[in-house]
């Protein structure tokens, strides 16, 4: 599926992912559509780049392009890409915005209606199979028939949940899966769905019973030791890419009987962000993990600042203000600067970087723009708004998530500072 990128292109990606550079995006994309630059085709990551350019927000020419590669892999792509209801959107988004002599028009205009045939045929191909007592059909009708891109709710065939049900009764895994983890059933009932689901071999059903078993409840005593097992089925069995990520916590954490060994979390993690590569708590953590370093891995002070820079200023969504980087990645990279942990020191971006961090919530950020302010770090004197900064850090204690012990070093981080500006004040929390 998606592969490392050559030295050349490393550049290009950090551009698109960084700066949010749509022709940056979409040139990756042609890369791997046409195979410029000596690299490989590669359809499923064409549409990767592609994708991202429709969720930057460029001007609407350079959208349509790219929904025309995208309708166009959906339409006829290789299975991991197939995707009539997505083509469907994608035409009808290029068929609207470009003028009737286009050419994007006039391919998107045909291309619809046999989109839309091959839709119908599909799916009374699977009715069909349905009706003979076929559990698989039933699962992947009741996926064609709601689908959220084209707002298509098709009734013909019966409902959703009711075909998952049927599915699930038939024994297709798959199906049990969804019916044990998103429909409101029956809690013992659920559990079996579950259990049968682990018997045959669904991984999703291992990583459910895992936490199942850790934490005990009305059907299941707490048994740890079965906890580990099918945690690490999961792991063994999993093609999924959430399972990547899921080790690399496993091995961080020491979780469900993994040793920790931090050189097999970074490479589960970085495994991970060639498929997710928005994925800014994947980041900090591998930021965190170079800091220290652990077993077996060295610490690499450079390799932190570069992960903690990206987390810090990549976002999860299109839009910068609703997701705007990782708020504790933004106070270790503030860190960096002013220290000069993998890079240069800069007391200026070090100030910026706390004030942002603090700004999107972190309680550490806070604690260091006052203190900026206090000495004149990157910015210049001023009690006034260190004891801003501290009020503000105190304000968020309320939503503080994590052990007692860190609150409380937190808190008296945040005291000692108010005694800084005013050793003789009363000082409440």
């Amino acid at each position: 599926m998606v592969k490392d990128y050559p030295d050349k292109l490393k550049q290009l990606v950090r551009k698109a992912l960084l700066d949010y550079d749509t022709d940056a995006a979409m040139y990756l994309g042609h890369i791997y559509d046409f195979g410029w630059e000596g690299v490989e085709k590669d359809q499923a990551e064409a549409v990767y780049w592609y994708r991202l350019v429709t969720e930057l927000v460029p001007n609407e020419e350079q959208t349509g392009e790219a929904m025309m590669r995208l309708g166009y892999f959906h339409m006829d792509g290789i299975p991991y890409v197939k995707d009539l209801h997505s083509a469907i959107f994608e035409f009808t988004y290029v068929a609207k915005i470009y003028s009737k002599d286009d050419d994007y028009k006039k391919y998107a205009l045909y291309a619809l209606p046999e989109c839309q045939k091959r839709l119908e045929e599909e799916k009374q191909s699977l009715y069909a199979r349905y009706l003979n007592g076929d559990g698989e059909s039933a699962y992947k009708l009741a996926q064609l028939i709601n689908n959220p891109r084209t707002a298509d709710e098709d009734t013909r065939f019966g409902s959703q949940d009711e075909l998952m049900e049927y599915a699930a009764e038939k024994g297709y895994p798959q199906a049990m899966v969804y019916v044990a983890g998103v429909r409101s059933i029956d809690k013992a009932k659920q559990h079996q769905y579950w259990l049968k689901a682990a018997e045959a071999g669904e991984s999703e059903a291992y990583r459910y019973l895992a936490y199942q078993y850790e934490n005990g409840n009305e059907f299941v005593k707490a048994d740890q030791s079965l906890a580990n097992s099918y945690y690490q089925r999961y792991l063994s069995t999993s093609n999924s890419v959430q399972s990547l990520n899921d080790a690399g916590k496993a091995y961080e954490l020491g979780l469900f009987g993994s040793a920790k060994d931090y050189g097999k979390a970074v490479s589960n993690y970085e495994e991970y962000l060639k498929y997710d590569k928005l994925d800014k708590e994947t980041l900090y953590r591998l930021g965190c993990l170079y800091l220290t370093g652990g077993p077996n891995l060295i610490a690499d002070p450079s390799k932190a600042f570069e992960y903690f820079h990206d987390s810090a200023h990549r976002r999860g969504t299109p839009n910068m203000t609703i997701d705007p980087g990782h708020a504790e990645a933004k106070y270790q990279l503030g860190l960096c600067y002013e220290k000069g942990i993998g890079t240069q020191i800069d007391e200026n971006k070090a100030f910026q970087s706390y004030l942002e961090a603090g700004r999107e919530g972190s309680d550490w950020g806070n604690f260091y723009t006052a203190r900026c302010y206090i000495y004149g770090i990157g910015t210049n004197k001023d009690n006034g708004k260190a004891s801003e900064s501290i009020d503000f850090g105190l304000s968020l204690m309320q939503w503080f998530i994590g052990p007692d012990e860190e609150k409380a070093k937190l808190i008296r981080a945040f005291e000692n500072l108010k005694l800084e500006i005013d050793p003789f004040g009363d000082f409440e929390i």
